[in-house]
């Protein structure tokens, strides 16, 4: 009898002991995850998309830049709990539009920003992702605040670059006591800018944290190109004044055609041609010349006779040096620009028509038919296909929109089937976009001054000039041109329904270098809402997470209870 109770009792601290064990095996796979899913050892994707993946175009650009010239930090203003919430969805416009009350914290989509910042702290010595808190970390935050004129919130992402200074031969720069003189170079990037929306629906249609983060790392290094906003001239680009940065000013009604600039990893300055031309050619960074809206004309070679500077003359150079090149939007105005439309057709085989073209017809978006939706060019031999052959494929044709256009023609020479070159250079023009059929031309009150169908005649066009230099390579100058300012305004270009942007981006692409990150895709969502899985998926995953375990606790007990049976 003794003998069957001391059995009974090692069979119960048997049990006892096997179920003890369990539930700390049990304890310690979740603290085991838990610790893994802090050290982000262990992060899964489930939905395939690969949301905080760095693409192998990303990593081909950043590896180029120099651990000891950077040390970058992503500052993130909400805790790691925030960021990590599950709640993704809509953002809070929709919810409002829909009549449904918005979540109080506002940060959709920060996890996916979070998630990839740390696959750049991995990937990259360099880089680090920490957090400051608005109100405790106030004094930290004060530099940030007081240089960027703006309020913080815990949507914003900090990225700074806290480096010493060098001088212009790349030394260090040492400050009264022989150190280092450090500085912050950062960009405050709002949590909207790492996504693409739909401007009808208000919610996410991609993800661009790749680019985006990319991009101003780029541009935080240094190693970005520079365009020159000219001014001067009555250009509506926000004040001005010489040597004046602007990194962060006011473009005035240019502001959407620069911040596409600098989303795309440029650098942005202004610049009078009159006074600081020479800025043009000691800045080996120096890329691109826009040329919005100017209200009066580029003096030309009769300025010499003055003292003056010719500012045709330093386009004229700066445009000879290959991979240099041109955007110009020229609006109607009381006062012709001669000189600067001469050279543009002299040099470039693309004229401007002094009138407006109107529409009356399907295409028209205004009640004044001067606000209406262009035509693509569909001529496979016409230089302009180039910025636009990606959007004519889409099974989907996205439109571009026009405002207060003038017709372009082109000097017969320079037409592609023509084929003007010389020896070791060619220079073709073409249109990108042609004006709808039903257009006819009015003056700039309105009334109309030809009834000639103007259908067919370009709206923006593209001039290239291709040589090969000694080494037999192929260098290329592009000018880029509409006959008007309303193509690459506010409205068009943040209105993502139109293609405005889209081919403005692909001419930037063109007149790049390798240093700005036009080869990495947005990541387009499944579905339109930020939903991390699908149903199915989500199914699978909670099927497969939530049986596990029972299913081991059952496997486990039916052998315990058969080697019992049979003991």
């Amino acid at each position: 009898m003794e003998q069957k109770t001391q059995s009974k009792l090692k069979r119960r601290l048997l049990h006892s002991g096997l179920t003890i064990l369990v539930l700390l095996a049990v304890l310690a796979v979740n603290i085991g995850f838990t610790l893994l899913s802090e050290s982000q050892l262990l992060r899964l994707d489930m939905s395939g998309a690969s949301y905080n993946e760095i693409s192998n175009e990303s990593q081909t650009l950043l590896d180029e830049l120099k651990p000891e010239d950077n040390n970058i930090t992503i500052y993130f203003l909400a805790d790691k709990d925030e960021l990590r919430s599950t709640y993704l969805g809509y953002s809070n416009s929709y919810y409002t539009k829909m009549g449904y009350e918005a979540p109080t914290s506002d940060l959709w989509g920060m996890k996916y920003i979070y998630d990839i910042a740390l696959e750049f702290e991995k990937k990259y010595d360099f880089v680090k992702v920490d957090h400051l808190h608005l109100t405790k970390d106030a004094e930290a935050l004060e530099a940030y605040r007081s240089t960027a004129g703006t309020t913080l919130t815990k949507q914003d992402v900090i990225i700074d670059n806290y480096t010493s200074e060098k001088d212009e031969d790349g030394n260090t720069v040492l400050d009264e006591n022989g150190q280092p003189l450090m500085h912050h170079n950062f960009r405050i990037v709002k949590r909207d800018a790492f996504f693409t929306f739909d401007s009808e629906t208000s919610y996410v249609y991609a993800f661009r944290g790749d680019l985006r983060f990319t991009a101003t790392l780029l541009s935080l290094s240094g190693a970005n190109p520079t365009v020159y906003f000219v001014a001067g001239h009555g250009e509506d680009v926000g004040s001005y004044t010489a040597g004046d940065n602007s990194a962060a000013g006011d473009y005035g009604k240019a502001q959407a055609l620069r911040d596409l600039f600098y989303d795309a990893g440029f650098a942005t300055r202004k610049i009078d041609l009159a006074k600081e031309y020479q800025t043009l050619f000691d800045d080996d960074s120096a890329r691109i010349v826009v040329i919005y809206g100017p209200k009066t004309d580029f003096t030309g070679d009769s300025a010499y006779a003055d003292g003056g500077i010719s500012e045709i003359s330093v386009l004229r150079r700066f445009l000879v040096e290959a991979d240099h090149h041109l955007m110009a939007f020229l609006d109607k105005t009381d006062v012709p620009l001669t000189n600067l439309e001469e050279y543009l057709y002299d040099y470039w085989g693309m004229g401007f028509g002094k009138d407006l073209i109107k529409d009356s017809g399907k295409n028209s978006l205004s009640e004044d038919g001067l606000t209406f939706f262009g035509t693509y060019e569909t001529d496979e031999y016409s230089v302009g296909v180039n910025l636009t052959n990606q959007l004519t494929s889409l099974d989907s044709l996205p439109r571009a929109a026009f405002r207060n256009a003038r017709p372009i023609h082109f000097d017969p020479s320079f037409i592609q089937s023509v084929g003007y070159s010389e020896m070791f250079a060619t220079l073709v023009a073409g249109a990108v976009f042609l004006a709808p059929e039903d257009t006819t031309l009015v003056d700039g009150s309105g009334t109309q001054v030809s009834k000639e169908d103007q259908g067919g005649s370009a709206l923006a066009a593209l001039s290239y000039e291709v040589i090969f230099n000694e080494n037999n390579d192929e260098l290329a100058t592009y000018v880029f041109a509409c006959g008007g300012t309303g193509f690459a305004s506010d409205e068009m270009l943040q209105d993502s329904s139109y293609s405005n942007r889209d081919v403005l981006y692909y001419t930037m692409r063109l007149m790049s270098r390798d240093t700005v990150p036009f080869e990495i895709d947005f990541k387009v969502m499944d579905n339109e809402g930020l939903d991390d899985i699908t149903d199915t998926d989500a199914m699978t995953w909670t099927i497969v997470l939530s049986s596990l375990l029972p299913a081991i606790m059952l496997i486990t007990g039916a052998v315990v209870f058969v080697k019992r049976r049979h003991s």
